[in-house]
């Protein structure tokens, strides 16, 4: 016995050796990694495994989640209005725009849109140009606004004059101009509407005027022009009644009438500056007639006094 067992391990030691079984035999089986009695789970059921453990936790957060809605949904109802700030008005009362927002303290502070409150604030009143509305967890509401400037009061009948802004929004309708430049305007919607009474657009607070664009155009260019040129004095009358030629009424009474107006900067700046040579050789004469052509040639003569 001895003889052949010593014979069958010889042959073992001789015979040639797999490298790949031996290798295989290193490594120790799934039992074994598991201690000997529980198997590891198969790629199926390691997944399955996760999905459940990834779904007890999605259904805690949430069951959660609903507790603390519930908790704080009643706690931000607690939340007051401690103070209403306004700044940036001038033009309108602070009691005025205060009630239009309608916003008082001890008022639920998350119960109002800002935004709401500001399409309010700019459709109620036409002076306002910009509104913003702000509130804070402390209960501070806060409303700041900035408001338009009126720059030209277009007369419209005896009665009524509109107060209209540098981008033509018509501010408020009056019965005078309230001390602005006058604009004597009767091209309302087109050189060839002009004389139609139908035809003038409805004009109220609130919108844009739409007259002749070319007219407004025009409008525009002559208010650049006295800005660039540094003329404080602003005209008390722009007649633009005329499709050729607009007059201005100075203060003073002088008038300077530029025909074509193609380009009122060099016009008017030619009107001054004769204006201002003739009284310095002849002295201050009273009010002058001032017209400038379409080529900045100049000519004035004193108006006669009433009487004369």
């Amino acid at each position: 016995m001895k003889t052949t067992k010593s014979a069958k391990a010889s042959e073992q030691a001789m015979s040639p050796v797999d490298p790949i079984t031996s290798l295989t035999s290193l490594i120790p089986s799934q039992t074994e990694q598991a201690g000997g009695d529980v198997p590891m789970p198969s790629g199926e059921g390691f997944a399955r495994q996760f999905f459940r453990a990834w779904t007890r936790r999605l259904m805690l957060f949430c069951g959660l989640l609903a507790v603390a809605l519930s908790l704080a949904v009643p706690l931000l109802s607690l939340l007051r209005v401690s103070e209403v700030t306004l700044e940036g008005q001038g033009h309108y009362r602070e009691d005025v725009l205060l009630a239009t927002a309608d916003i008082v303290v001890g008022d639920e502070l998350l119960a109002f849109r800002p935004d709401d409150i500001e399409q309010d604030l700019l459709a109620t009143h036409p002076y306002l140009a910009t509104a913003r509305v702000t509130r804070a967890l402390s209960g501070r509401v806060h409303i700041s606004v900035t408001e338009r400037t009126p720059l030209w009061a277009l007369y419209l009948s005896e009665e009524s004059v509109a107060l209209l802004d540098q981008s033509m929004q018509v501010l408020e309708l009056t019965s005078s101009g309230g001390g602005l430049c006058l604009v004597k305007w009767e091209l309302f919607c087109s050189e060839e509407q002009s004389g139609q009474e139908q035809n003038k657009p409805e004009i109220r607070p609130g919108t844009a005027y739409r007259g002749n664009p070319a007219a407004i155009a025009k409008l525009g260019d002559i208010h650049a022009a006295l800005q660039s040129l540094g003329y404080d004095d602003s005209p008390a009358l722009v007649d633009m009644s005329d499709r050729y030629a607009v007059t201005l009424c100075l203060s003073d009474g002088t008038t300077i009438a530029l025909h074509e107006c193609l380009m009122p900067a060099e016009q008017i700046r030619a009107a001054l500056g004769a204006l201002q040579a003739y009284r310095q050789q002849y002295g201050d004469q009273g009010p002058m007639s001032v017209d400038v052509d379409d080529f900045s040639r100049v000519s004035l003569r004193p108006i006669p006094k009433s009487g004369q």
